[in-house]
């Protein structure tokens, strides 16, 4: 007879994902050791085989640039900066190990390492970007909580404080990691528990100290593409906070290795008799939103655009007093995806604009009143629900 945990074992096995194939030879891989007898660990695995290390003491990134014409020779750098004057130079190379001479202007140390296994995320991440490579900088950091309260309903804001080596930053750049949401009160009040439910989804991006961490894996792309880490800014904030509904406010600002840094803003809406979040666009009728189906076989999906009706009178309660007035205004007039959330006033939109008119995204509240024409059963519910 199988028992569960073993059946639960072997499941985990079948199902589980295969590690990314190991080069056999060369320096791609992560390795640990030593430089003098200060601890390190490196990985090298740039599409031009550079290299990044840190010091297990200081735990701050290191780029190991490729020296042109010298083989297995790299030049320091520290963040964005230049090459400096310390450089690497590999003597010996072995299937697991490797040494050779770390050189300064005054002095000089050996340089010895044993290669780690790895893994990554999918078949096109890299070795800086592995758990093997980052995990020991992820230990560490704390979160800190402050009472709080909106309209009389209690709640607690979480802040995450990383670790000090992050805080530090390294060279010339100091790397922006905040992270901040809140939580309702987990009480006898509560014998649902749908607060329970809610706080693990107002928590999700609050970091673990591991790989499955948000911020962790931007940090690893950026290694993997730059060599340095990359600055990952997500802060949730109650907008409304009822006996039945909670909203929320949720700003990003994240680079991660791409063209440019990303900045959006959502709004999120979680019912309290439930525990779950609710996609606002259900309490929005036909006159509000054209919907499409999309047939993708297992992946088929709606696909819900504003129609011009809900365009003009979103554009007609443009605030006032938003930087970019009448020109951001003509721009949301040609937008016809929104977001959508949940204020004690109304509905409230922020369009969603290219990445180079983020200025422009600025919230509108549709007040009941003007909104009543747009709303489906669902939505005129929740217009109820909020009346005093």
């Amino acid at each position: 007879m199988i028992r569960a945990a073993g059946v639960l074992a072997l499941a985990a096995a079948i199902f589980a994902s295969p590690a990314v194939a190991q080069e056999a030879e060369g320096l791609r891989g992560v390795w640990q050791g030593a430089v003098g007898n200060q601890p390190v660990y490196a990985c090298f695995g740039g599409g031009d085989e550079r290299g990044v290390y840190y010091f297990d003491s200081s735990k701050q990134l290191i780029r190991l640039q490729p020296i042109e014409g010298e083989q297995d020779g790299f030049v320091e750098a520290v963040g964005w900066s230049d090459p400096g004057d310390a450089s690497w130079q590999i003597e010996a190379l072995g299937k697991n190990t490797a040494t050779g001479v770390w050189r300064a202007a005054d002095s000089n140390a050996p340089i010895r390492l044993t290669r780690l296994e790895w893994s990554g995320r999918d078949e096109f991440a890299g070795p800086c970007e592995s758990g093997a490579f980052m995990q020991p900088r992820l230990e560490g950091g704390s979160v800190t909580g402050l009472a709080s309260a909106l309209d009389g309903q209690d709640f607690v804001t979480l802040n995450f404080a990383p670790p000090a080596h992050w805080q530090a930053g390294g060279g010339d750049e100091v790397h922006d990691i905040n992270i901040s949401t809140f939580i309702l009160p987990d009480s006898e009040s509560d014998p649902r528990r749908t607060n329970r439910a809610i706080n693990g989804l107002l928590t999700a991006a609050m970091p673990r100290g591991d790989m499955s961490d948000t911020y962790a894996q931007c940090f690893a792309q950026n290694i993997g593409v730059h060599g340095v880490d990359g600055d990952f800014s997500q802060q949730m904030v109650p907008e409304l906070i009822t006996q039945r509904w909670v909203a929320a406010f949720e700003t990003n600002g994240v680079y991660c290795g791409g063209a440019h840094p990303s900045y959006w803003q959502k709004r999120r809406v979680f019912d309290r008799n439930s525990g779950a979040e609710i996609d606002p666009e259900i309490w929005l009728n036909d006159t509000a939103l054209e919907r499409e189906l999309h047939d993708a076989g297992v992946d088929s999906y709606v696909w819900a655009t504003a129609t011009q009706a809900l365009v003009a009178a979103l554009v007609a309660q443009w605030p006032q007093d938003a930087d970019g007035g009448d020109d951001c205004a003509g721009i949301a007039a040609e937008t016809s995806r929104w977001g959508i959330g949940l204020q004690r006033e109304g509905l409230a939109f922020i369009p969603s604009l290219p990445h180079v008119y983020t200025a422009c995204a600025d919230t509108v509240v549709l007040p009941w009143a003007e909104a009543e024409p747009f709303l489906s059963l669902e939505g005129r519910a929740v217009m109820l629900s909020l009346a005093e």
